[in-house]
């Protein structure tokens, strides 16, 4: 949950300041927020299947 947020976060961030720049941007965009995690295995297969694909954008 706490990815999804940074991630939401920082994409309205982005949003906001490209508006106040006049750019306008239809794409995804990278989220260059560091992270560390560990792997646990009794992780659900949900949370490692996001963290895989978040950090291979």
């Amino acid at each position: 949950v706490l990815l999804h947020l940074l991630r939401a976060g920082y994409a309205l961030h982005e949003e906001q300041n490209n508006r106040s720049k006049g750019i306008v941007e239809g794409g995804k965009s990278k989220c260059p927020l560091r992270t560390i995690y560990f792997e646990s295995p009794c992780a659900f297969p949900e949370i490692n299947a996001f963290t895989y694909e978040t950090a291979s954008t």
